[in-house]
């Protein structure tokens, strides 16, 4: 029974379903696989308390949203007993091997649910014939039909291509092939609506997992690793400089390198870092919310700064000290000599959630993906404290 409602619940954030009602029905199943473990005494430590002091007072102050009473409430409440029920699950099971086995099953149907989501809006727009509104980065959401918007897709993409890009090293062919295809998969919906960030984020974690999975024999490997490179690159050259394959057209006719041009040739600049600077610059001139910046210049795309512009400086206080104790934390756990596997998946997750913070503001446009971010704050900080890091 425990585990049909824990996949239930991640299944259903991580899928996103579009409706206002997710929020209550997902801390209702939360509250019952609290209910339904065999430890029934519940755990807090102090970064739940940064929690419930960033929820309410964000949800209490903030005045550019238009949610209402209830829906404030339940994504107040929502993202507390995700929290809650991330730190508490660990208790359910006796042994530490059970229990390694769990959070990797929970980081795994996380993932696979996202990746399932990105797939079926871009399939569903191929489907219902509406080819161009990929390449026009507007593809529509399989639940309701409504018009997307690719930045969130990239956004909330960096999760699945994180956790299978570590998952895609396993010693078990069948679950290599597996998160191999999963990661070429979700790339390739990404490249489809010209989300050149996702190709940054896919380089990265790759270089990320690498670097997790052999830290130990680094060294040994290192000469290997910087001549295969060598060698990738060279033939990459190679292939492009005499145009086999017909290289040169087919990489101009891709679409993320159309619309590369087609920006540069326009004079087009990113203005994400731009706004940012800008709110950072002009850090005191709203200091109590309202969404003021935003009716200045646009989406800042930073949910540390959104928070700040929608809700002012009394959550983004609480929301930057929760961000430095989850850093210090992973830099505490990364320095460590000896760390298992559940470990580093953990880390690349959470390390995946950060890095996509700079690029959407998820406490607006993703909410259920922010949900998810709290519930695996709580798995990381339960599990290092079993494990006694």
């Amino acid at each position: 029974m425990y585990k049909v409602l824990e996949t239930i619940m991640i299944m259903y954030y991580s899928m996103w379903i579009p409706f206002g009602v997710e929020y209550m029905i997902g801390a209702g199943i939360g509250i019952l696989i609290l209910l339904f473990s065999r430890n029934f005494k519940i755990s807090i430590n102090r970064t739940f308390i940064l929690v419930i002091f960033f929820s309410i007072s964000f949800f209490s102050l903030q005045s550019f949203l238009e949610y209402g009473f209830l829906r404030s409430f339940a994504y107040s409440l929502t993202i507390i007993i995700m929290y809650l029920c991330g730190y508490n699950w660990i208790d359910v099971y006796q042994s530490s091997n059970e229990t390694s086995q769990f959070v990797k099953y929970t980081i795994k149907i996380i993932y696979i649910g996202i990746a399932l989501y990105v797939l079926m809006c871009v399939v569903y727009t191929y489907l219902t014939g509406n080819v161009l509104s990929v390449f026009n980065r507007d593809p529509k959401i399989f639940w309701d039909g409504s018009e997307g918007n690719s930045t969130h897709f990239s956004s909330i993409s960096a999760v699945p291509l994180a956790a299978s890009a570590y998952f895609s090293m396993s010693e078990n062919k069948k679950e290599r092939f597996f998160n191999i295809s999963v990661f070429l998969c979700t790339l390739l919906c990404n490249l489809l609506m010209s989300n050149r960030i996702s190709v940054i984020f896919a380089g990265i974690f790759i270089l990320l997992a690498l670097y997790l999975k052999y830290k130990d024999s680094l060294l040994k490997t290192k000469t290997k690793i910087i001549m295969l490179i060598v060698a990738l690159l060279t033939l990459c050259a190679i292939t492009y400089s005499f145009n086999l394959f017909n290289i040169q057209s087919r990489i101009m006719s891709l679409p993320m390198i159309k619309r590369t041009v087609a920006l540069n040739q326009q004079g087009y600049k990113d203005p994400r870092l731009e706004r940012q600077l800008y709110v950072l610059k002009n850090f005191t001139k709203h200091m109590f919310g309202g969404g003021y910046f935003n009716y200045e210049i646009g989406e800042v795309h930073n949910v540390w700064l959104d928070v700040y512009d929608y809700a002012g400086i009394i959550p983004f206080i609480f929301f930057v000290a929760l961000t430095i104790s989850i850093l210090v934390k992973m830099f505490k756990v990364l320095n460590i000599s000896k760390y298992d596997e559940t470990i580093k998946i953990l880390l690349m997750v959470l390390f995946a959630y950060l890095l996509s913070f700079v690029e959407e503001p998820v406490i607006r446009s993703c909410e259920s993906y922010m949900v998810l971010f709290f519930f695996c704050c709580g798995l990381f900080y339960r599990y290092i404290k079993m494990i006694k890091v």
